[in-house]
């Protein structure tokens, strides 16, 4: 079985670039629960929730599995207390047809031959279940006699080995039906390894959590009707390499057989590869759940209390410089301040002293200058190296913000600073005949404000005025094709 990392790497471009039969476009909430006038619209493929505990994750999810549940479903209906007395009702996708669906939430929808089918993989309530189940019967034994035992393939060993890091040789399987104690059919794995024999009942929860995912996956793969794949927090139990591979295994099922999966996790490890289109944050206003998808790529890592990776080094003239930066990146969707360390230089030429001195790529970390606008067109001594960028205009910061401000009225920099018209107007008459690198630390320190917070709200303006959304475009797409 091939999974060397350019394989995986195309797993998850098919993931994201092919058709699914099935989706869920549209989903809303009703009743007298924090649910209530819940509203998210979903994209096909993978499909990430994020959100702090206790938000809601997991009863969402498990109203989504009630309502398609089948007969072939691999778990019992879930009760929902919290929100059992509302409804829900979804818009899908479902070859080329738009479908709308409505059921009071816990329950499942009406079912006919053509019925979508759930499969929910939620380990960290499945597994000690399952675990606790089969150690508690006493005639196991004789319950697995009566059922057909199956060396699994060299294949099927060769997934296994790579999603727990093991080595495994020999593995039988068993698969247990008709409906024990809230399960439609479960496996039963025992190990052989030379003279080590175990089986499911001794196995930790993240191997155990593991084997049932793979078995999981293949069984869905047989079931012939249209599917949705639900997981909860599939991270439990697991170390992060087993987390990455878990995400990897996903990426080659879902890129194979198109099934439409919604994921709830915290993990950064399953989420890094994800799409920020693909991702909704959960968030509670008002004591209710509203749900919106996220702003930029790493909007999640704050929702799980993390930063942003850092992936480089950027290298700016002076402050100023670094906070039209930090204004003009909270556009991207590709990219956020925490992911770079910012160092001033001093000059231009510093900058290019700087870059020629070190290299421009680390392994995947880089270093880039960011030069004032009013350098474009100098001669910088850096050859054909993309190591560079410019700030947008052919102005430097300060003198671009010192041109758009003397176009707005003191009234409206007054409602902008909080500050009055007599207090805008005193300040800036100070600032004549001053320096354009000293002209907002005169203001700063006339209105008792912070200097980065005047020119950071300076900057936001400048960038939000629709005469300059194409320069800022340009200037967001340009710097990440140079981060790259």
């Amino acid at each position: 079985m091939n999974l060397r990392e350019a394989k995986i790497a195309d797993f998850w471009r098919r993931v994201f670039k092919r058709n699914f039969d099935v989706y869920i476009e549209h989903i809303t909430l009703e009743g007298e629960h924090i649910f209530s006038e819940f509203d998210a619209a979903f994209i096909k493929g993978i499909v990430c929730i994020v959100g702090k505990n206790g938000i809601g994750k997991s009863n969402f999810i498990r109203a989504i599995y009630n309502v398609f549940h089948t007969e072939s479903s691999n778990r019992e209906l879930f009760k929902i207390p919290i929100i059992n007395n509302g409804q829900i009702s979804l818009k899908v996708q479902n070859h080329g047809v738009s479908e709308n669906y409505h059921t009071n939430i816990g329950s499942n929808i009406e079912q006919s031959e053509d019925s979508i089918t759930s499969f929910i993989f939620d380990p960290c309530n499945t597994i000690p279940t399952l675990q606790d189940l089969i150690s508690s019967q006493n005639n196991f034994e004789e319950l697995l006699e009566s059922y057909n035992t199956i060396e699994m393939s060299e294949d099927d060993i060769s997934i296994i080995n790579y999603l727990t890091n093991s080595q495994y040789r020999k593995i039988e399987l068993t698969i247990i039906e008709d409906g024990f104690s809230g399960f439609s059919s479960f496996p039963f794995f025992k190990v052989i390894n030379d003279n080590i024999v175990y089986d499911v009942r001794t196995m930790g929860l993240g191997e155990f959590s593991l084997f049932y995912f793979y078995w999981l996956i293949e069984y869905i793969r047989q079931h012939e009707g249209d599917k949705i794949l639900l997981i909860e927090e599939p991270e439990s139990f697991l170390p992060p390499s087993s987390q990455v591979k878990f995400a990897n295994i996903l990426a080659k099922f879902i890129s194979e057989v198109g099934v439409t999966c919604i994921i709830s996790s915290h993990s950064e490890h399953i989420l890094k590869r994800i799409p920020r289109e693909n991702i909704l944050i959960f968030r509670k206003e008002q004591n209710k759940i509203r749900c919106k998808q996220a702003s930029d790529k790493y909007e999640f890592f704050k929702i799980i209390g993390l930063n942003a990776p850092k992936i480089g080094i950027l290298l700016f003239e002076d402050s100023a410089a670094i906070l039209f930066f930090k204004a003009l990146i909270k556009h991207s969707k590709e990219h956020v301040a925490d992911s770079f360390y910012f160092h001033i230089s001093g000059s231009d030429g510093d900058i290019v002293n700087d870059l020629n001195r070190i290299p421009s790529k680390i392994d995947t970390f880089r270093i880039l200058g960011i030069f004032d606008g009013d350098c474009r067109h100098n001669q910088l001594g850096l050859g054909l190296k993309s190591i560079c960028t410019f700030l947008p205009s052919e102005k430097s910061p300060e003198r671009l913000l010192i041109d758009f401000i003397g176009g707005i009225s003191p009234n409206e920099l007054a409602l902008m600073l909080n500050k009055t018209e007599e207090e805008i107007n005193y300040a800036f008459r100070e600032t004549l005949g001053c320096d354009h690198h000293d002209y907002f630390e005169i203001i700063s320190k006339e209105l008792d404000l912070d200097y980065n917070f005047i020119v950071t709200s300076m900057f936001d303006k400048w960038i939000n005025t629709d005469d300059n959304s194409m320069i800022v475009n340009e200037f967001i797409t340009e710097f990440g094709e140079k981060i790259k």
